[in-house]
């Protein structure tokens, strides 16, 4: 029972943490298309 309660959090600590790094990902992407767009549009800033 003990070992299957660790496993668990174990499970759940790596899901946050690939869940963590996948949010990042996005990030970054909206930051990139974000940029592309500024820098195409004289009137975004």
């Amino acid at each position: 029972m003990e070992l299957f309660f660790w496993g668990f959090i174990t499970a759940l600590l790596i899901v946050s943490i690939i869940l963590h790094f996948v949010a990042i990902g996005i990030d970054i992407k909206f930051e990139e298309r974000n940029n592309q767009c500024s820098k195409s549009d004289p009137s975004g800033e």
